[in-house]
């Protein structure tokens, strides 16, 4: 009985460290070459949603890979499909949660957490956790006109699979101290994401 479960154990482990699949081959091309052609504000990450002191953005791979292509254009090199990084290609959304420069504000939010809720039918929301979450700290950007000393706060960045990010679902930011901040998704900023 101990041996079965703890392979099960070690099953269930190796499971959850798995590393996500690559996107599709078609669809790492067709990301480099609008990387090439694409505009830099094309190129911006998506924007969810811009609070007075934090704010929420994400990227995709189609992003990631199409941001890489672009930056070593710039560089006056080409990108080849198999040279992408299995961190660009992989299949997941990457959600950001930052703190954003408020001169006014005393101190600026530390992120803790960050998690998805999607619905699944019924008018109920299930609630889908990060496959992997980085907290850092990071300087905040500072509006040009401030003249002051740099402000740093905690970030967030948490990977999901493509499919938690639907319209009528919402993100769940969760601040240190333990307030809470919902932000819906609609279908228009679901229908930008590439």
């Amino acid at each position: 009985m101990q041996i079965v479960l703890a392979m099960l154990v070690g099953a269930t482990t190796l499971a959850k460290t798995a590393p996500p699949p690559r996107v599709a081959p078609e669809r790492v091309r067709e990301a480099i070459e609008f990387g090439r052609s694409a505009g830099e504000a094309r190129l911006a990450q998506y924007e969810i949603k811009t609070a007075e002191t934090w704010l929420v953005n994400c990227d995709t791979a189609f992003l990631r890979i199409a941001q890489l292509a672009a930056s070593m254009q710039r560089s006056e090199k080409t990108l080849i499909e198999s040279e992408v990084p299995d961190a660009f290609a992989a299949n997941e959304v990457h959600v950001y949660v930052h703190a954003r420069f408020q001169a006014a504000a005393r101190n600026l939010p530390n992120i803790d957490y960050v998690m998805l809720a999607r619905p699944t039918g019924g008018g109920r929301l299930e609630t889908v956790l990060p496959r992997s979450l980085d907290r850092f700290v990071r300087q905040v950007p500072p509006d040009p006109s401030y003249f002051g000393p740099a402000r740093i706060a905690k970030s967030v960045r948490a990977a999901f699979p493509p499919q938690a990010l639907v319209a009528g679902g919402h993100v769940r930011i969760v601040f240190e101290g333990g307030a809470i901040e919902t932000v819906p998704l609609d279908e228009a900023l679901v229908a930008r994401i590439k």
